[in-house]
């Protein structure tokens, strides 16, 4: 089964998905638990809802596992970039040696967390 992107969906990856119907927005962010044949199971990590074009505010109902539609999952990588932001800060890059060392652990990192992305993507030269 596919996220809303195209790629397959994964066990354990955090997605996000946001539903609007009668001028109310739900937003949910959770980890996927488990892929049925039809479905989808979230464990929700963060419920918002706004009204109209309102800015989204926090609803609670979080731990709560909801079914939903594969296709209108989309990936959420804040852990994920949290890490990348923690491991380029330039302080822990005082000399080339350093600054290697760190990339080689970003490349790292994105390879376990992310190889549906990095395998995909085409370096320029």
């Amino acid at each position: 089964m596919k996220d809303a992107l195209g790629n397959d969906l994964i066990i354990g990856q955090v997605y996000g998905y946001s539903r609007s119907e009668n001028g109310i927005t739900t937003v949910k962010v959770g980890e996927l638990v488990k892929i049925t044949e039809k479905q989808v199971s979230l464990e929700v990590q963060q419920s918002k809802r706004a009204l109209y074009n309102k800015n989204v505010e926090d609803r609670g109902y979080t731990n709560k596992i909801i079914s939903v539609k594969a296709n209108g999952l989309f990936p959420v990588y804040d852990n994920l970039l949290s890490r990348i932001k923690h491991l380029a800060n330039p302080e822990y890059c005082q000399n080339s040696e350093d600054t290697q060392r760190q990339l080689e652990s970003i490349n790292e990192l994105l390879t376990k967390e992310t190889p549906h992305i990095k395998d995909n993507f085409e370096w320029e030269e």
